[in-house]
């Protein structure tokens, strides 16, 4: 083992004290270097520049001989780990000291563009002028000082007069390259990428790129260096385009088989993907959507939320790019294009611009692409969300529907029939042309023509819908029949435009009273003037439609306020009549004349009941009782003796606080045998006692009340 000399000593000595700068260290190695190493004439005099001369010449004696001696053992010493290991520890220390001392106006800027030496000044429009070259706007030598950098070059070139002294024997540089690389790269990219190509490993240089400054300049650099490595056969490898290599190195990269690869085509698609990620976050960073771009990198969650949450906007510019990073990070396409239609339709606005958007041609390739999953997203997100009156967002709806999926039945139909029907729809409407001419019409002939509101369109194409309720509160006298014809038009739908003139005869009836000012409660007289109006729809309607018009008219809530027990026994009365001369029109159609038979059946038992209902001794009492007594004398009038609706009253009746005396009352009133007041208290407590069941569901007990 070879001692060190007292040159290498008293140099170590000082680093280790801090008392010998690190640019006096590199001055010092490039004189070594520069010099004849065998033969160099060195005087005192160079030393005293850099060297305390108190110390000089106790330590150093002849400086010729301790520079042969010095200059061999650090070439001896540099396949030494140790040699390596201390000497770039020293210069990182020292690289951290440096950044702490320097001010921070004179801080790297980022790596946002690439560096050249600033004689290539005309060639690149755009560049950073290296700092380590001279500068063409003054007479001087790079100024700024950078002994690290300086020191690596120095133990570079060292390593390499190792080489050359023992021939046959190389030495692994490759940390010093790498360091080289990650300084050089920011300030002379091409002169960085050299060293990093002198790399035997190609791997090695993923340290250097993953220190750098995470931008646009770099990731292309690092695409650009595994791109030349790739194909190091070429000979003409650096007179194609960076761009067009890289693209092609890298399509090369993904169509080769799993057992035809090369060790840097991963590395090459990695950088690559990292860019393409990186440029889109600019964009998104760009368009204002407060994306954070280091959890969309790497949070795939994150990444499809943040996709799709674009797509829901009107701008076309975020709308392509969501598209576009659906297409990196496997977001189907036809889902992106869905919550755009989404956010499109339910946002409302323009119509017609609306129209322009949805009639785009790579909008309805993007929902083809996979249209049933198109078709689902927008049943599950966008027809809920739609006002049923607003018949032009749900004609753009089913048009697009119809673009998309022709044949594909949504909501029981196919879009095409739902078009037709809409229209037709849209034709009783208050908006529309038929109805807005009709009013001009009567506007001109000194008439009214009341405008009823929009039909709900999502009631009619609901299988279990109440199609009367929604269609009632639209109805007029100027467009029933329209209305009736679109009932027919409704294929899935078993209501009858018969059931629909007698939703409006109940509504002209009580319209009517409030159109002519009558009094609170109508006479006997008035009661015979209005169903004599609505008996005109009579011949529209079956006996079942009678039989719920006289229900709405004679036995409501409604009713018992406006109209006393006497008038509406007088309406029942002209309404068995009016039915049973229309019977007598009905001769040769059985079925049509049983129906008939059976619905003024049920009328005289209705009738029946009234009459009862209307004794004297009771009336007396309904109206000088108690609260609770005249509302179950309300409850019991309106329930057309069907026993179903009066033990439900019976019950109610034991339950408030009138005396039994009353219940005893009541019970004598419908129609038929009445119970007595023991049973009916009887059967009450034993369906009380007998009501909570107990049902086994899955192994556990749960009580169900009745």
């Amino acid at each position: 083992e070879v001692s060190p000399s007292p040159w290498t000593t008293f140099i170590s000595k000082l680093i280790h004290q801090g008392d010998l700068e690190s640019q006096n260290v590199a001055t010092l190695l490039e004189n070594i270097l520069e010099g004849n190493v065998l033969s160099a004439q060195i005087t005192r005099r160079r030393f005293h520049d850099f060297l305390p001369e108190s110390i000089f010449g106790d330590i150093v004696g002849d400086p010729v001989e301790a520079l042969k001696q010095t200059t061999q053992k650090i070439i001896r010493n540099v396949g030494n780990k140790d040699f390596w290991r201390n000497t770039l520890s020293w210069v990182k220390g020292k690289e951290s000291e440096l950044a702490k001392g320097t001010p921070e106006a004179e801080q790297e800027p980022p790596f946002t563009r690439q560096g050249f030496p600033a004689f290539y000044d005309s060639l690149l429009p755009d560049y950073h002028a290296s700092e380590l070259s001279t500068q063409y706007d003054r007479y001087s030598s790079p100024s700024k000082p950078r002994p690290v950098l300086q020191l690596c070059q120095m133990v570079l070139r060292i390593a390499l007069l190792e080489e050359c002294a023992e021939r046959g024997n190389t030495s692994d540089h490759s940390g010093v390259l790498v360091q080289l690389g990650e300084l050089l790269l920011p300030e002379d990219s091409p002169l960085g990428l050299s060293h990093l190509l002198a790399l035997w490993d190609p791997s090695g240089a993923e340290h250097c790129f993953s220190n750098l400054p995470y931008s646009a300049v770099s990731l292309q650099l690092a695409a650009y260096y595994y791109a030349l490595r790739s194909s190091e056969a070429s000979e003409d490898l650096f007179l194609h385009p960076p761009a067009k290599l890289i693209t092609h190195v890298a399509r090369l990269a993904e169509e080769s088989r799993a057992g035809d690869t090369h060790p840097c085509w991963p590395l090459l698609l990695k950088y690559q993907g990292l860019l393409e990620d990186y440029l889109q976050g600019e964009r998104l960073q760009a368009l204002g959507c407060g994306v954070d771009l280091q959890r969309f990198t790497f949070d795939s969650e994150y990444q499809r939320d943040t996709i799709l949450g674009l797509a829901m906007t009107e701008e076309d510019d975020k709308f392509q790019l969501a598209v576009e990073l659906g297409s990196r990070h496997n977001v189907s396409a036809s889902e992106i294009a869905a919550r755009h239609v989404t956010s499109l339709l339910l946002q409302g606005g323009d119509t017609a611009r609306l129209a322009i958007k949805l009639a785009d041609s790579r909008l309805n390739q993007l929902l083809k692409s996979d249209s049933e999953q198109a078709c689902c997203r927008l049943e599950e997100n966008v027809y809920p969300n739609m006002d049923g009156r607003d018949h032009h967002s749900l004609g753009l709806y089913f048009t697009l529907l119809d673009r998309v999926a022709p044949d594909s039945p949504v909501h029981s139909l196919l879009p095409r029939e739902h078009l037709r029907l809409l229209h037709k729809v849209k034709a009783t409407s208050a908006d529309s042309m038929f109805a807005k001419l009709w009013k001009l019409k009567l506007d001109l002939a000194g008439g009214n023509l009341i405008l009823s509101p929009d039909i709900d369109y999502k009631l009619l194409v609901e299988p279990n819908a109440d199609v009367l309720k929604g269609l009632e509160p639209v109805l007029t006298k100027d467009n029933i029949g329209m209305v009736a014809k679109l009932l027919k038009s409704l294929s899935h739908s078993s209501v009858q435009p018969g059931a629909l003139y007698g939703v409006w005869a109940q509504k002209e009836f009580f319209q009517v009273r409030i159109s002519q000012s009558l009094g609170e409660r109508l006479t006997n007289a008035e009661c015979l003037r209005l169903i004599e109006r609505c008996a005109t729809h009579f011949r529209k309607m079956n006996a079942a439609d009678v039989v719920s018009f006289v229900q709405g008219t004679c036995f409501s809530k409604r009713s018992a306020e406006v109209m006393s027990a006497g008038c509406r026994r007088t309406l029942l009365i002209r309404v068995v009549e009016l039915c049973e001369d229309d019977t007598l029109r009905l001769r040769g159609d059985q079925r049509a004349q049983e129906e008939w038979a059976f619905g003024i059946a049920t009328l005289r038992r209705w009738l029946n009941h009234l009459e009862t209902i209307s004794s004297r001794s009771l009336n007396d009492q309904s109206s000088t009782g108690s609260a609770d007594f005249k509302h179950l004398y309300r409850l019991l009038d309106i329930s057309r003796g069907e026993p179903d609706s009066v033990r439900e009253v019976m019950k109610r009746a034991v339950h408030s606080s009138i005396p039994l005396t009353s219940v005893q009352l009541l019970l004598t009133l419908p129609p038929g045998t009445p119970p007595t007041l023991e049973r009916l208290l009887g059967d009450l407590l034993h369906e009380a006692m007998a009501s909570p069941r107990s049902v086994v569901v899955r192994g556990t007990f749960k009580f169900k009340y009745f």
